[in-house]
Parts: C-alpha cells; sequence; structure tokens
C-alpha cells in the first residue's frame, strides 16, 4: 500500500469511527485534515525540506488517531498513538497489542506503511515525540521543544500552529468546542456531574451571584441550554486565559495573524457568559470582568476538570471586557445545537455560518496533492 492509499484509508477509518459514534466530530476527519494541511503551511513557510513538510503533514494527520475507548492509567490519547505509530506490526506493548487488535487489517496496513514511510525519511521517532509532547498548553509545548532536535522542533512547532493555533482559535474552535465540550464531555464523559452541579446549584438560589441575577428556569430546554452553555464558557475560560493565551503565542508571522480570528471566538465567548449570567446586552465592562472572575472561583468549587489548576492564571490574565456582540440567547442556541448535532437558523448570519464544515472531498485532494 502506497502513502496516498494510506491516507485514503485512514480518511475511511476516520469517517467510520464517526459514524458508529466512537469518533466525535470534533476530532473526526475534518479537524485532523485541516490540522495536517495547516502543519504542512507552516512547514512550507519554514521552507522546510520535502521530507519534514511531508511529515508535518503526516503528524498533523495522524495526532488524534486513538481515542481510546477506555481510560488508562498514565497514557494519554497523544501517547497512545505516539505508540501505536512507533509500534504497528511489531507490537511490544499490551496496550498496543489491544488497540492494534481493534483495527481492520487495511488501517493495519495503511500505518504501516507511513510508519515504513517515516522511518525511510529517518523521522519516525521525531513524529512519535512530536505526538506525545503536543499534550497541555502553548507553553508547555514550546518549552519541551526547546530541549529537542531541530526535527522535533520543526514538526512539533508545525503541529502546534495547526493544532493548537488554527484549529484552535476563532471560528473553528468555536464549533470543535461546543461540539465536544458542551456536547461529548457533558452527554458522556467528564463534564457530566458538573453539568448537574451547575444547574443545582444555580436552582437553589433566589437572587444571583455578586452583581447579576440568574435566568429563570421554567423549561427543559432552556435548563439544558444553561448546562451546555456553562461547559462551554468554563472551558473557555481554560483556554482563553491560561492554555491558549495569545500572550504565549510565538513571535512568529503565522501565529500573530491567528489573533484577529481570537477577536470573533472571543465575541461569541463574551455573549455566552452573558447568557450563563443572565446579563445584558448594554452591560459595563466591569461587570463582565466580574462576571468571569466569580465564574472561575464558582466552576471550581464545583468541580470543573482543571479549574482549579488553572484558576489563579485565569484570575490574574482576565481583562477583558467587551460589548456584547451577538444576543445571548443565540449564542446559547447555536451551542446547544452544534452540541446535539443539529445546527438550525438562528437568523444571525455569523452564528448561521458556524454550520459550515470543510467539504471533506476537497480536503482529501488537498492531503493528496501535498503528499
Amino acid at each position: 500500500m502506497n502513502i496516498k492509499d494510506s491516507i485514503t484509508t485512514i480518511t475511511k477509518f476516520y469517517k467510520e469511527q464517526e459514524e458508529k459514534g466512537k469518533r466525535g466530530a470534533a476530532h473526526g476527519f475534518t479537524h485532523m485534515a485541516r490540522v495536517a494541511l495547516a502543519a504542512n503551511r507552516f512547514a512550507k513557510f519554514e521552507n522546510a525540506g520535502d521530507d519534514l513538510r511531508k511529515a508535518s503533514l503526516l503528524t498533523g494527520f495522524l495526532h488524534d488517531l486513538v481515542r481510546f475507548p477506555r481510560e488508562v492509567e498514565g497514557l494519554s490519547d497523544g501517547v497512545l498513538t505516539a505508540m501505536l505509530i512507533k509500534e504497528v506490526g511489531e507490537e511490544k506493548t499490551e496496550v498496543v497489542k489491544e488497540i492494534v487488535e481493534t483495527l481492520d487489517e487495511d488501517v493495519r496496513d495503511a500505518l504501516k506503511s507511513i510508519k515504513q514511510a517515516l522511518k525511510d525519511m529517518a523521522l519516525l521517532h521525531a513524529v512519535s515525540r512530536v505526538i506525545e509532547i503536543n499534550e497541555g498548553s502553548l507553553s508547555k509545548i514550546f518549552e519541551e521543544l526547546t530541549h529537542e532536535s531541530r526535527e522535533v522542533q520543526l514538526i512539533g512547532s508545525a503541529l502546534a500552529y495547526g493544532d493548537k493555533g488554527e484549529e484552535g482559535v476563532g471560528e473553528n474552535v468555536v464549533v470543535r468546542r461546543a461540539m465536544f465540550v458542551s456536547g461529548e464531555r457533558v452527554d458522556k464523559g467528564d463534564l457530566k456531574e458538573f453539568s448537574r452541579n451547575v444547574l443545582v446549584h444555580m436552582l437553589q438560589l433566589k437572587e444571583g451571584i455578586g452583581s447579576y441575577t440568574l435566568l429563570p428556569f421554567k423549561e427543559d430546554m432552556l435548563k439544558e441550554m444553561y448546562a451546555r452553555t456553562s461547559a462551554f464558557v468554563g472551558e473557555s475560560l481554560i483556554r482563553i486565559y491560561a492554555k491558549k493565551s495569545t500572550k504565549d503565542f510565538p513571535d512568529h508571522p503565522l501565529w500573530q495573524s491567528l489573533k484577529a480570528r481570537r477577536e470573533f471566538e472571543l465575541d461569541f465567548f463574551f455573549s455566552a457568559l452573558a447568557f450563563v449570567g443572565s446579563l445584558t446586552r448594554d452591560v459595563c465592562r466591569e461587570s463582565i470582568i466580574e462576571l468571569q472572575k466569580d465564574l472561575t472561583e464558582l466552576y471550581t468549587s464545583l468541580g470543573f476538570p482543571k479549574m482549579a489548576k488553572f484558576k489563579e492564571k485565569i484570575l490574574s490574565n482576565i481583562s477583558n471586557g467587551r460589548i456584547i456582540e451577538y444576543s445571548p440567547e443565540r449564542v446559547a442556541l447555536s451551542i446547544h445545537q452544534l452540541a446535539v448535532g443539529d445546527l438550525l437558523s438562528t437568523g444571525d448570519k455569523r452564528l448561521d455560518s458556524l454550520a459550515y464544515l470543510s467539504d471533506e472531498s476537497i480536503l482529501l485532494n488537498q492531503l493528496l496533492n501535498n503528499i
């Protein structure tokens, strides 16, 4: 099987996993392809050699390969993916054997083909190491890369740009965060308990926290929208102020160009924030800042994952307050619809455009043309 056939086979694998509910849309084929193509663009911008460019593209295409159905103590999906890429065809560890046994023969052959291509480029170790490193905050990733070889630094920077940059900032991440955080994680993941806790907590209060009042809960739909939007807001606080703060963006032209895309993400986030805090669109900047701090404290006490870890950094970085750009109710509706996979018209062209996902056939052709 040649490398182009391998990409086509793994594309089919990603799509089938999505159809069977084993892979969420936020980590499906379109995400993997967009990360791969962005990594490819970064490598080209850096005038990387052809092998390094192709390895960057393949790293992006494979970085979320493993979405393992159960917790493996001490091993993240990234580490498991790195292990699988290194060991496929000559499995050494039990967990990799277990993963390989779940794969169809054509997928195994495709992975073996890609592994051999990377070995021929002498970049197999570099690719697997990069996927291991690409976990956690931007600052942590770039700090780790400084201790690695030139090849790992280039491929690692390309993957970070694709995954944490182009896919982690702006419209794309709004869609993915709503699908994954407000959808998968709330419905069947680590935010299931938080979503219950936040509703119980809010419903028990007759008055708002601090300077804002809470929405009246009269319908089940409104409660579900509130829980999903709260999850979106909690993850956004972590991502915007701690894990993917623009302060941590490298001084690189491609990264700096992403700052403009953060603006829509912020407009969407503040409108979601207003829905959670029952703020009107003409609220003052100070009330928005205070609300963010209140929710950071509240979500920490309610056990929002990793909020306690990043609380101090979030609180120290909160300085944003702006006019509420979009109707809070429409934004909450968009989050809910994206989470359940049914984005209907909200009446706002910019919000309705979030339903658009890149054409899969175009993405596949772009991948094949660049390998």
